[in-house]
């Protein structure tokens, strides 16, 4: 999220608010007579983390990823963290909340449009650094890359189920550590509990460093050692003064902090010694005392300025008045204080008598819920008669609106509601002139800042927080379903454990919770089609396969149609829902559809699933079972709660680039046995293990089966879940999803298998897209030699640990076709990840030695090979074992696609010869005109031979 204006005010007092902390390194030398130091925990924000480390060190997006080199960087980082005794734990975040959808459609949005301008500038332009970081987002392999890292060095991962932010800061609470990370947000999440955690923003931290003296500096030294400092004088000469001597700080003359840590090989062969690391570190408690606050009302002033949660009416109503952040802190503070102490009815109170309640708030809050309970609802079934608080309440579809708004039964919101007339009325006052407000901007502004006060002030720890159906991760979560098969569980148990080790990407569990799909952008050509929406795509309808294989498919009706209900005469514009953010569809998810006021657009709001207080009694069972409300749909689907509505499509909204857009598409969940059927009638024959599973599909639908006779009609069991399959079976599906049915061990390593198959794809795809411009389109056989031989060596060196390529090497300006086809391959190896995650390749057990994405794609050593038609210089690094091997896959990967290629750079040129001459004989035979003909433009003459190798009239480049 992230308060307006907060980073800015809060470096204004830093001093007062905040303390310079150094972590010292223990030497060796002395490291027996000390005491052993305390370790200090580092609760760190991964995402925000690994912003900063590619935009302060790297951020050259053009080169495509130099993955190796962040490697070492990031081995560089811990291992300086460990030898001042700080002990990392990384918190990555979960699934994308819905509340967060547009948050994150806006931000992709931007740098989809960012992404056109930033392809169309000129090499020179896309060099610049900073202009690569205002257009570019992260190379689209670099999480995966971090995350391998870490767990090879022992360092401590934590998938959480929401976003990492409140698990940051609950972490250093618990541990008296520092929250780490670049987010204002956490001068506010800090301020919960006893107040042990300090923020520390990633930007403060300096690594203390001393230079080795030389022999002369050495002996120097150790002179200046023996000097005391004192001066023996004689008796005359005692009131004089002394001359000064040299100070006995020689050694801190030679410390320099640095912004970075030193690399090991500096530290380990003694050209640097890494002294402490020095960090400031924040308090929210003493920022809330120089804003003359409770330290549990941050949340609300945070609110109240504006965040993520806040509206665009909201911030244009209250400080009218106030153009400057820094003052609309200040004032927000000021009313805050002002509206707290009158309902505590020491409105004429000095502030300093409010700081004998910190918890006050937190206080009321419990009080609350325990009157509740005590009415005759456990407050995690929120039966009718409680009186949950909207501070503490998960934001639902039911607004809070719609229950009793006194004082006394929901202070927070009666709070929440004098500061924002109190705001209203001080910026009429102050520009004398009152601006009207509707009722409903004031509800919609108060519903939003009591949204963000829950997601500030909910700690993971407390009962009910978060709350499971509000969260997409809680589909993975055990139940108690009755009739759900055994497998199914066993199937969930799987991805639940995998996603708690980081194998298990969150997308997959919004794909399943709420059928929403987020692309990850990269730098592509603007002019060409998304790699998202042609070869990925292709491969996503695998995943969402075999995804739904495990889930289910009965919160979604039976076609991708909607049905015509009785009264309703329009017609469903097809163009329209495809290509509008705002689709047509509601998404009912686990619950089913949700309920909408009149006159409402389905995505004028946006749907968390929770239940509501006013049904929660109806979905309890009666022996006080904890499942959800899923489980009820589940068990029946033709349950009112499943039909009140009409279902929405068996389909998955993918937001993906086109053009200089971030648009939805809808995406149809195609069954496994439909895909298998359609491949099996193109390819003509699958591998043994699908037919065998297409077999037990019919099987189960009533065919006959091995081993029955025609007398004897039998009904198998439904095949395992494509999860559940043998290592072979997911192995040949994986294979068959890339159009690599082929490209068996015998001929490709296990290890390069993924490359491999993502390069045939992208290939195959265009082949079939493209048509007759498929030669003008796909890729060279010099590319696909480029893309092989880079994949192959950066996978050796990695195992080496050795770095890939010298900078000095690196190509400086890579052309738009280089940039272009980097971030394709690297899009595509993410997706073939995504599918074997999907299928849990490789499981507990299982021999497969599938190597990550990142080990296969070099970024700078890819751009030399292109701008060198794939040929190895000396420079690469290349060895013959290596460029053996590269060979033997390029073999594979081109067997029945040789003549579907691109056209390399001197087959065009041939061709661009043979089509002037072709031009220039049919104007010399056009009456002697053939001098004008012959004039025409390098653009006119470029469309003319794309004509030719699109089919056009005749000519020799015809394909």
């Amino acid at each position: 999220m992230g308060v307006r204006g907060l980073t800015t005010f809060v470096q204004a007092y830093q001093g007062s608010i905040s303390e310079l902390r150094e972590y010292v390194v223990s030497q060796s030398s002395s490291s027996s007579s000390s005491t052993p130091s305390v370790t200090t925990t580092l609760a760190v924000d991964a995402l925000a983390w690994v912003f900063e480390i590619w935009l302060t060190n790297f951020g050259d997006a053009v080169q495509g990823g130099n993955y190796q080199d962040i490697t070492e960087h990031i081995k560089d980082v811990i291992h300086a963290w460990r030898l001042a005794h700080l002990e990392p734990v990384f918190i990555w975040d979960g699934a994308i909340p819905e509340l967060k959808t547009q948050t994150v459609l806006s931000r992709r949005g931007s740098v989809a449009a960012l992404n056109s301008a930033f392809m169309r500038s000129s090499p020179s332009t896309r060099a610049s650094k900073r202009f690569q970081a205002e257009c570019c987002s992260l190379p689209p392999l670099l999480i995966d890359c971090v995350r391998d890292v870490l767990r090879s060095l022992g360092v401590e991962n934590i998938a959480v189920e929401a976003e990492a932010d409140s698990a940051v800061a609950e972490l250093a609470e618990q541990t008296g550590g520092l929250a780490v990370s670049k987010d204002s947000d956490y001068f506010i999440l800090c301020s919960r509990g006893a107040g042990r955690a300090r923020y520390a923003p990633l930007d403060t931290f300096e690594y203390l460093v001393e230079q080795a003296p030389v022999e002369g500096q050495e002996q120097a030294a150790e002179a200046m050692d023996d000097n005391d400092g004192f001066e023996a004088v004689s008796r005359g000469r005692r009131k004089k003064k002394a001359a000064p001597s040299p100070s006995n700080g020689s050694s801190s003359s030679r410390i320099t902090a640095l912004d970075q840590p030193p690399s090991r090989s500096t530290l380990l062969s003694g050209q640097l010694i890494l002294k402490s690391i020095r960090a400031r570190a924040f308090s929210s408690h003493a920022l809330a005392a120089r804003l003359k606050l409770p330290a549990p009302l941050l949340p609300l002033l945070a609110s109240v300025v504006g965040n993520d949660y806040s509206t665009t009416k909201q911030e244009s109503l209250l400080f009218r008045h106030i153009s400057n952040w820094a003052d609309r802190i200040q004032e927000a503070a000021a009313v805050i204080r002002l509206e707290w102490h009158s309902s505590l009815g020491i409105s004429k109170r000095p502030i300093a008598h409010a700081q004998a309640h910190p918890g006050g708030l937190q206080a009321r809050i419990a009080a609350d819920r325990r009157r509740a309970m005590l009415a005759g609802g456990d407050d995690d079934s929120r039966s009718e008669t409680s009186v949950a608080s909207s501070g503490t309440a998960t934001p639902a579809q039911l607004r809070f609106s719609d229950l009793d708004q006194s004082p006394v039964m929901d202070p927070v919101r009666a709070l929440v509601t004098a500061t924002l007339n109190a705001l209203l009325k001080r910026s009429d006052t102050a520009l004398h002139n009152a601006h009207y407000v509707t009722e409903g901007e004031k509800e919609a502004a108060v519903q939003s800042i009591i949204d963000g006060v829950a997601a500030y002030s909910l700690m993971i720890t407390q009962r009910g927080a978060p709350n499971l159906l509000a969260n997409p991760v809680a589909l993975l979560h055990p139940t108690k379903a009755r009739g759900r098969p055994a497998d199914v569980d066993e199937a969930m148990q799987l991805y639940r454990e995998a996603f708690s080790k980081l194998d298990f990407p969150p997308e997959h569990v919004g794909v399943m919770a709420q059928r929403v799909f987020f692309a990850v952008l990269a730098p592509e050509d603007p002019d060409l089609k998304s790699v998202h929406v042609g070869a990925a795509r292709r491969v996503r309808q695998w995943i969402y396969a075999v995804l739904f294989d495990v889930y289910g498919m009965n919160w979604a009706r039976e076609e991708m149609a909607e049905p015509v209900t009785e009264g309703s005469n329009e017609e469903v514009d097809d163009d329209n829902t495809a290509d509008s953010i705002n689709g047509s569809y509601g998404r009912g998810g686990v619950l089913g559809p949700p309920r909408y006021k009149e006159g409402e657009k389905p995505d004028d709001i946006i749907s968390v699933d929770t239940e509501s207080t006013l049904s929660a009694q109806a979905n309890v069972d009666d022996d006080d079972d904890d499942d959800d409300v899923r489980s009820l749909v589940d068990e029946n689907p033709s349950s009112p709660l499943a039909s009140e509505a009409i279902k929405p499509p068996p389909a998955v909204r993918e937001y993906v680039r086109k053009g200089d857009r971030y648009v939805g598409e809808l995406v149809e969940i195609v069954d496994l046995e439909s895909l298998l059927n359609e491949a099996s009638a193109s390819n003509g024959q699958l591998p043994a293990s699908l037919t065998a599973l297409l077999g037990q599909y019919a099987a189960a639908k009533g065919g006959v089966s091995n081993g029955h006779s025609d007398e004897e009609p039998h009904v198998d069991p439904p095949p395992p879940l494509a999860p559940l399959l043998p290592l072979h079976a997911r192995l040949d599906l994986y294979r068959l999803a890339l159009q690599s049915t082929d490209l068996q061990a015998g001929t490709v390593p296990l290890s390069l298998l993924p490359l491999a198959a993502c390069v045939r794809h992208l290939v195959a795809s265009i082949t079939q897209e493209a048509g007759e411009s498929k030669r003008r389109l796909n890729w060279t056989k010099a590319e696909i030699v480029s893309a092989i031989r880079a994949g192959c060596q950066a996978l050796r060196l990695a195992s080496e640990g050795r770095l890939v390529l010298d900078k000095e090497h690196w190509v400086s300006q890579p052309s738009v076709r280089g940039i272009h086809l980097a971030s394709t391959l690297q899009l595509m190896l993410r997706t073939a990840h995504d599918l074997s995650r999907s299928l849990l390749l490789p499981s507990s057990g299982d021999a497969a030695d599938l190597a990550p994405p990142h080990l296969l794609f070099d970024g700078p050593l890819f751009q030399l090979l292109l701008e060198n038609d794939g040929n190895a210089i000396e420079a690469m690094g290349l060895s013959k074992d290596c460029k053996a091997e590269a060979a033997s896959v390029v073999k594979a990967v081109l067997h029945g696609y040789e003549d579907d290629l691109g056209l390399d750079g001197e087959e065009l040129k041939r061709l661009r010869r043979e089509a002037k001459k072709a031009r220039k004989a049919a104007g010399e035979g056009a009456n002697g005109v053939s001098s004008q003909s012959s004039k025409q433009r390098p653009g006119q003459q470029q469309k003319n031979l794309f004509d030719l190798l699109d089919g056009g009239s005749g000519g020799p480049g015809s394909p």
